[in-house]
């Protein structure tokens, strides 16, 4: 059965997007990180994204990265391990911030300053792309507004210099995503499922 870990600070949309991913009912909270260890499930996508016609998973959701330090290290070897042993991670990160230096600090703690780069196929999720400036997103169409869409690949552009210092991401593997819109997810697991084809 292949691994699937997902990674990303407290209030990235972590938890919701396994939630939108495998039609899960995990705790979530805008206010407050409800993930306090590595929640584990087996099983498939859901069948909207053609889950059932694709293998079953082992999904590993983390406790999001900066949110507590005593969660940090009360985790961290079971962190490290995950981080090192699953087929995929996917790191999610928010649409419409710029601050991402909490997961660059967590990706030097996760690959002991570089040393130690996982062998797993890496995806960058940037969750929320519907929250991008001006917030104008075309419901009809449930698409970016074609103001939104000019911004998009200077997100996709931003996360790849930011990311790819620390891990080896391919610039097609960072994947707009939004799971309140759900837009997006389709290309998502394809793409989680693309070295595996």
């Amino acid at each position: 059965m292949r691994t699937l870990a997902v990674f990303g600070q407290a209030g990235s949309g972590k938890t919701s997007l396994c939630n939108s991913l495998f039609g899960l009912d995990w705790k979530t909270d805008p206010a407050i990180d409800c993930t306090k260890y590595i929640f584990q499930y087996e099983g498939n996508f859901v069948s909207s994204l053609n889950g059932n016609q694709l293998p079953k998973w082992k999904l590993h959701d983390t406790p999001g990265v900066g949110a507590s330090e005593d969660i940090h290290q009360n985790c961290l070897q079971e962190l490290l391990d995950t981080f090192h042993q699953v087929d995929v991670i996917v790191w999610v990160i928010q649409a419409d911030t710029r601050a991402l230096r909490v997961d660059q600090e967590a990706i030097l703690d996760l690959t002991s300053n570089g040393q130690k780069i996982p062998e797993s196929h890496l995806i960058l999720a940037i969750n929320q792309i519907d929250r991008v400036h001006p917030e104008n997103w075309d419901e009809v169409n449930n698409i970016p507004s074609p103001e939104q869409q000019e911004i998009i690949p200077d997100k996709i552009s931003l996360a790849h210099k930011r990311f790819s210092p620390y891990l080896p991401i391919s610039i097609e593997h960072i994947i707009p995503c939004s799971t309140v819109k759900r837009y997006g997810l389709d290309r998502l697991v394809y793409t989680i499922h693309q070295p595996f084809l």
